[in-house]
């Protein structure tokens, strides 16, 4: 599927397997070495300089995984990665190249998407993140839940990229955050001191915090602060904000991680409209056939706030997504 669900029927589970997840990667030593080391402040083309030796680590007793080089380039993973027999390894779901070559993501089974746009921004946040580390969970658990797939990806930070970058201040948030990527893709893009990304998720919030603080996440300066997490519930009154959210803010661009009934009646829909600033914009995945286990085929839509009224401005993506109002919030 386009992009996987983050609050369906088995959402709650995952989350309690997240924190087994976390235990496991407490073998997890990255190797950064920092001597010598300067970042290049132009942003399109960041890259980390020295002489600082890349490394391959085994992070378990067994050394059946592997970190990949350090300090992290695109380039340098890219190669690691194809070298590897991920067979090998054991894994509770071995990854696929399709999980992090951008530049396949743009030119393989969902071209269509990127055909005729610009995706020179896009493509440049996307490889300066470091999707390994972001993906390192779902590779021992097995389980693929909490993460949209790279296209969906590349496709939210398209259309949302004026939002994030032409605002002297502009505050993002993903509803639904997973392992955090798409948080920290939003602040690597907007590239701004004065801007705030936050991130909520029912549960595994923890994972994100990790994720985007390891010194390795992302290659070169970012201006805009780290993302902030917080637990919360993208059906509840107030997103049921807890751990430290200001419950009173609103937000220049939201992301839904699941899809949404509808756009008239959703609860989903609703609560996080209520929280869109004027001018805001929503990109939130829409049923467009019969829910069916709690997922539906949607559309990927963005939607913005234009005096007061919601309008529907960009469609006709199609993706497949868990529908959180088919579970109980109590």
């Amino acid at each position: 599927m386009e992009a996987r669900a983050r609050a369906g029927p088995r959402y709650q589970q995952n989350r309690h397997r997240a924190c087994l997840d976390t235990l496991v990667l407490g073998f997890v030593a990255i190797a950064m070495t920092t001597s010598g080391q300067s970042h290049h402040d132009a942003f399109l083309s960041s890259r980390v300089e020295g002489h600082s030796a890349l490394q391959s680590v085994a992070v378990s007793s067994s050394g059946d995984f592997l970190t990949p080089p350090t300090p992290y380039t695109y380039e340098s993973f890219i190669r690691w990665f194809r070298e590897q027999d991920w067979k090998h390894y054991g894994l509770a779901m071995p990854p696929s190249a399709s999980w992090f070559d951008v530049d396949m993501a743009i030119t393989g089974s969902r071209k269509s998407w990127f055909a005729d746009k610009s995706m020179d921004l896009a493509v440049a946040v996307a490889k300066r993140i470091n999707r390994f580390l972001f993906m390192r969970s779902i590779m021992t658990s097995g389980n693929d839940d909490s993460q949209a797939s790279l296209p969906m990806h590349l496709l939210i930070l398209r259309l949302l990229q004026n939002d994030l970058t032409q605002k002297q201040r502009m505050v993002a948030l993903d509803a639904g955050c997973g392992t955090g990527w798409l948080a920290e893709a939003f602040a690597v893009m907007s590239n701004n001191n004065s801007s705030r990304v936050f991130g909520f998720d029912i549960e595994g919030i923890e994972l994100a915090k990790q994720n985007v603080a390891n010194p390795n996440a992302v290659n070169g300066p970012s201006h805009t602060p780290n993302p902030f997490f917080f637990k919360g519930n993208i059906l509840a009154p107030n997103l049921a904000m807890k751990s430290g959210a200001p419950s009173s803010l609103k937000f220049d661009v939201i992301n839904a991680g699941v899809a949404v009934s509808n756009d008239d009646s959703s609860v989903a829909f609703r609560n996080l409209v209520e929280r869109l600033n004027e001018g805001g914009a929503l990109t939130v995945p829409v049923c467009t056939a019969p829910i069916k286990d709690s997922m539906c085929a949607a559309d990927f839509r963005l939607y913005r706030r234009i005096n007061s009224k919601i309008v529907k401005e960009v469609s006709g993506y199609s993706v497949k997504l868990i529908v959180p109002e088919q579970v109980s919030t109590k």
